[in-house]
């Protein structure tokens, strides 16, 4: 008997039913959400201002745990992010087959990213700074991977990549930790 898949029904019944059947999802639940098929959208709260500009931290904000569309670049996502409870929201900037590269800018200590020979910009039309320690990250993957993003595999950013948990510290991500799509 599958003692896990039981106490984590469990546990999201209790959740669903303590508040009201509201389907607000927070803390532990959302990671807890993989092991029990959801139909239906979902309320995420966002707590971080990293995503500002493309969603306001301590806002509610709906995704769809149970899509089938393909990810595209541009798509904001819940990411199970395994140091952090609750996972994190984070744009797509590159996903599978594009071509990705990271270049030093004169006199600063940033680099720029490339995708398909296009500068990635936040929702501000600015281009997102890269910092020493998430170019050594990504870098990596450069090196690995022929700067071609492999196969079911996307490269997630914040829209305010500073001090923030996105690919910079965790690398490229598998398709198979990311928990929903933001819907609008």
């Amino acid at each position: 008997m599958n003692y896990k898949l039981i106490i984590t029904i469990l546990i999201l019944c209790l959740t669903i039913i303590s508040s009201c059947n509201s389907n607000n999802i927070t803390g532990n639940t959302v990671l807890e959400q993989q092991q029990v098929q959801i139909n239906q959208p979902v309320i995420v709260h966002v707590n971080g201002r990293s995503m500002t500009g493309l969603l306001e931290n301590n806002h509610n904000y709906t995704f769809d745990f149970n899509y089938t569309k393909q990810i595209e670049k541009g798509d904001i996502v819940l990411y199970d992010y395994k140091g952090l409870e609750g996972g994190v929201v984070k744009q797509v900037k590159a996903r599978q087959g594009d071509h990705f590269e990271l270049k030093k800018q004169k006199d600063t200590n940033y680099y720029y990213l490339y995708v398909d020979e296009e500068l990635v910009t936040n929702s501000y039309d600015k281009p997102i700074k890269i910092n020493n320690q998430g170019y050594r990250m990504l870098h990596l993957y450069e090196k690995d991977y022929h700067n071609t993003i492999p196969p079911n595999t996307f490269l997630l950013l914040g829209n305010k990549p500073y001090n923030t948990i996105d690919s910079t510290k965790f690398g490229l991500i598998s398709r198979q930790d990311i928990l929903g799509v933001y819907v609008e």
